[in-house]
């Protein structure tokens, strides 16, 4: 018995062709968002980190015994370098501030250390809510 070939085309529906072309779009847009996404995500890590080195750094020149001033004059300024102009917010000509010092006095008269407020401002990426970030540094005072 022979087999008798069939009359109709072989191949996919058009039904079938756009049903497949919906799903490889969809996939190829959430692959496209998720891009986006990460390259945010990826700027405003950049911005974290280049912010929290920039406060280490004024936090260590002070703590060596430079003063506010000169700490400023030291450090790098966000003219000319765009990754620290789009990752900190500058105030006062500075994109780190130093607030007013201070002394502790320590238990057990083991003396004093000064203590001074370093401030500086984050940027965020999308534009969104800045993130102010201010720590305490702590040094021996000096007589």
């Amino acid at each position: 018995m022979k087999h008798l070939r069939s009359k109709q085309p072989r191949g996919y529906s058009f039904a079938e062709v756009l049903v497949a072309s919906a799903f490889i779009g969809a996939a190829i847009g959430g692959a496209v968002k998720m891009l986006a996404t990460m390259n945010l995500q990826e700027r405003a890590s950049n911005n974290y980190t280049l912010a929290l080195n920039m406060q280490d750094n004024a936090a260590h020149l002070w703590q060596l015994g430079l003063s506010p001033a000169t700490t400023y004059s030291i450090l790098p300024t966000t003219t000319n370098n765009n990754d620290l102009a789009d990752a900190l917010l500058v105030s006062s000509g500075n994109a780190v501030t130093f607030g007013t010092a201070g002394t502790v006095v320590l238990t057990n008269s083991m003396g004093t250390l000064e203590t001074i407020p370093c401030t500086l401002t984050i940027l965020n990426p999308t534009g969104g809510t800045n993130q102010a970030q201010t720590v305490t540094v702590c040094r021996p005072s000096f007589h």
